[in-house]
């Protein structure tokens, strides 16, 4: 057995919880700020595709950083298994008579994975057009419509941009995603340099999975800065535009008649209509009107010329990452976390192979699975079929089967297989991982400890659903018999 320090496996536990939870704690303000910045860009028709890709990057963002946060949590628990498992297997290979005590089995695993059904996972940044020049003046109003592109004048919300730039800007920088990279990659080369000439078999996996951790905190954060640094400029911008609306206005119009809100333009309609004093018109033989319309011109201008400029910037404003995704998050917050005895006088005889009594040719006692024919799911019909097969293969074989066997118990499973209760399982997927995390529930659950797997839809084949299950053992499994796409019955497990 290759030497080991199980302290490698404690400290990166360790790691891998601190982390979790200081990263819990930074997410805090931005499920907060989220829902406080509901509608920040407004609803004028121009904003409308910036708006949905900030929406595609923040929800997508929201999501993978819940994710991330479980994925770490949950695989600082199966280090923890890990690190009993090795101290067991010290112990085991000890054949000093006065070795002591065995290691004790760990406790308060698994822990409870962070974020439910309340998680905010995204909100809607723009809203109903609210129109960003108020007034009574109808006249301005009409002409504004006009002259501005598009025919609204932004409607976006100052405040509730800048917050929303401000907290990703915070998010992006804090001590978890800014040093949290560092960390985990440096756990993973702890671990690999933590052993000489042999290494432990879980070892690169453990190292692989660390990594993919990093790898995704790194993206968490790439993309956080990103989102922040496309908000404050939107902020930037649309300040701008209504502090050039309110100089530029206050110079045509002589009484002050303007005021700036945190998503409009509010203005009262002037009883003179005058202009300012360099405006006037001098000539005896000038004509009001024009003069009417040339104050009300420069006056609807005052607004629309800032609010177009912003308009040309707001389109320039790009992100430049695109949304970020969960990559393999959710397969390492599936994974099994796995206690093992390495003494096989703690397995029983329990852990035996199931061998066939009947006869060739067999079939299956018991009552078939009903499908019902107004059945519209097609994977629930599939799955269904495969087990139907199964018992159909399997009694074929020599193995006598009853089907839905009743059982004391609130249980109901698929068939008892020379007297001992199985379920069957025909996965789609040929990922061996996520079968054997669906092995590991419906182990856990208490449903079975005992799976007839089913492979005609998979590409998995035996000999890989042996690896996984003797690399990654699932705790509480006393059997698996394959049926592989050939219709073979191959005992795989244990």
């Amino acid at each position: 057995m290759a030497a080991i320090s199980p302290q490698s496996y404690e400290s990166a536990a360790t790691a891998c919880y601190d982390l979790s939870k200081k990263f819990q704690t930074v997410y805090e303000t931005p499920q907060t700020v989220l829902l406080e910045t509901n509608g920040m860009a407004g609803g004028y028709e121009a904003v409308k595709s910036w708006s949905k890709a900030y929406n595609d990057r923040a929800a997508a963002l929201t999501m993978v950083a819940t994710n991330f946060a479980r994925a770490l949590q949950r695989y600082g628990d199966i280090l923890t298994a890990s690190s009993y498992n090795w101290k067991y297997g010290e112990y085991t290979a000890n054949r000093d008579p006065n070795k002591g005590t065995p290691p004790s089995l760990p406790t308060g695993i698994p822990t409870e994975l962070p974020y439910g059904a309340g998680t905010v996972v995204g909100i809607a940044s723009s809203g109903a057009y609210t129109n960003g020049l108020q007034t009574d003046w109808t006249e301005l109003q009409n002409k504004v419509t006009i002259f501005v592109n598009g025919g609204q004048v932004p409607d976006g919300d100052t405040d509730k941009l800048a917050r929303a730039a401000s907290m990703w800007k915070t998010f992006a920088n804090s001590d978890p995603l800014e040093y949290g990279v560092a960390r985990l990659l440096n756990v993973a080369s702890g671990l690999q340099q933590g052993f000489e000439a042999k290494v432990p078999d879980d070892i690169p996996n453990h190292i692989e999975n660390l990594r993919k951790l990093a790898h995704k905190l790194r993206e968490i954060r790439t993309a956080a800065d990103d989102i922040a640094n496309a908000v404050e400029a939107h902020s930037t911008a649309l300040t701008t535009m209504r502090t050039e609306i309110n100089t530029q206005f206050a110079a045509v119009v002589v009484v002050t008649a303007i005021s700036i809100g945190r998503s409009t333009i509010n203005v009262k309609e002037q009883p003179a209509k005058e202009k300012a004093p360099s405006k006037q018109q001098q000539s005896p033989n000038d004509n009001n009107v024009e003069i009417d319309i040339d104050f009300l011109n420069d006056a609807a201008w005052a607004i629309a010329g800032p609010a177009n400029t912003f308009l040309t910037t707001l389109s320039t404003i790009a992100f430049a990452t695109t949304e970020v995704t969960n990559g393999e998050l959710l397969t390492i917050t599936e994974l099994p976390i796995v206690i093992t005895a390495s003494d096989p006088d703690q397995r029983g005889d329990e852990n035996t192979a199931t061998k066939p009594t009947g006869t060739l040719g067999g079939k299956p006692t018991g009552s078939p699975t009903y499908i019902n024919p107004n059945e519209k799911d097609p994977n629930n019909i599939r799955s269904l079929t495969r087990e139907n097969e199964s018992a159909s293969i399997l009694a074929g074989n020599g193995y006598q089967v009853e089907q839905n066997p009743s059982v004391p118990g609130d249980k109901n499973p698929d068939y008892k297989i020379e007297g001992k209760v199985f379920d069957c399982y025909a996965p789609s997927t040929g990922n061996v991982r996520n079968i054997a995390g669906v092995i590991d529930g419906k182990v856990s659950s208490g449903q079975t400890e005992r799976i007839v797997l089913n492979l005609s839809d998979s590409t998995a084949s035996p000999e890989d659903i042996s690896n996984q299950l003797k690399q990654w053992p699932v705790q509480g499994l006393q059997e698996v018999l394959v049926i592989d796409q050939s219709g073979n019955v191959v005992p795989v497990f244990p």
